[in-house]
């Protein structure tokens, strides 16, 4: 998708961290992955943020590389599909729980197979896939977001 030469995150307006209130979406796995590899290439947008409609299916990622929005990721675990069952926002820093266990904090999202999924890629000192970590079919998934309280 061509970006804006006006958008605020390509012209550095919205630099900052994000610290804002946001809605946190609610999801549950719809499938769950096994793989690992390297050399993907995934190329994170550059805005931190995305919003996530009800029943829409993203894919969860774990890289142990410095991942931020903009970059490049080459290695990473596929952990699972999820799909969310509310909308809300997903930002940079959010950690991610399957079943109360963290998984990850967001780093960025690769659209390469958008419109059919986005991959959120998540921060994470090693890299385990989603089978590896006994995830099933329909485990719940939460967003926990970040920012300061007022």
């Amino acid at each position: 998708m061509a970006r804006s030469k006006n958008d605020p995150f390509l012209t550095g307006a919205s630099s900052a961290p994000w610290d804002r209130p946001h809605g946190a979406p609610k999801a549950r796995l719809v499938a769950v992955l096994d793989e690992r590899s390297d050399g993907l290439g995934l190329n994170l947008i550059p805005n931190k943020s995305r919003a996530v409609r009800e029943f829409e299916i993203n894919e969860l990622a774990v890289s142990d590389e410095v991942a931020v929005p903009g970059g490049t990721v080459e290695g990473a675990a596929f952990v699972a599909f999820v799909e969310f069952t509310s909308g809300g926002m997903l930002i940079e820093g959010d950690r991610i729980e399957i079943n109360g266990d963290s998984i990850g904090e967001i780093a960025g999202f690769d659209e390469t197979a958008m419109p059919n999924h986005r991959t959120v890629v998540l921060r994470k000192a090693t890299r385990t896939t989603g089978r590896q970590r006994g995830y099933q079919l329909d485990d719940t998934v939460t967003v926990v977001p970040v920012f300061t309280p007022v």
